[in-house]
């Protein structure tokens, strides 16, 4: 027991010589000016609704790909994610469930939508009233 407890000691003790001398803090402060410094432009959306479905056209102009996890709102859904490649436009088709009180709510700016996306690993959700 007492050399399991020196073992664990000399552990945490060589550990903390270790970050010291590795400079973890600077690493750490590097790394985020890092994240902080990128410049994200959002991704242009348009819409279109054509029978049960509404189309998305994605225009992303950035040099590295987003990922789309769902598009909701109170009528609509994305059956399944899809990947924007860097510097191109897709249309993604999301399903309709009731298309007349879709294009009505968003004819009149009442239509609340969701978009989850995902940049860098990092999980984005969006909500926008159209």
């Amino acid at each position: 027991m007492k050399a399991k407890t020196i073992a664990a000691i000399l552990f945490i003790s060589t550990l903390i010589l270790e970050l010291y001398f590795y400079h973890i803090g600077d690493i750490l402060e590097t790394g985020m000016r890092q994240i902080n410094n990128i410049n994200l432009s959002s991704p242009n959306m348009r819409l279109f609704v054509r029978g049960s479905t509404l189309i998305i056209s994605i225009n992303n102009t950035d040099n590295f790909p987003v990922i789309i996890y769902n598009i909701t709102g109170k009528y609509n859904y994305l059956p399944q994610k899809e990947v924007i490649p860097p510097n191109s436009i897709e249309n993604i088709s999301a399903i309709v469930t009731n298309a007349t009180y879709l294009v009505s709510n968003i004819r009149s700016n009442n239509y609340s939508i969701c978009i989850e996306l995902g940049i860098f690993n990092t999980n984005i959700s969006i909500k926008q009233v159209i």
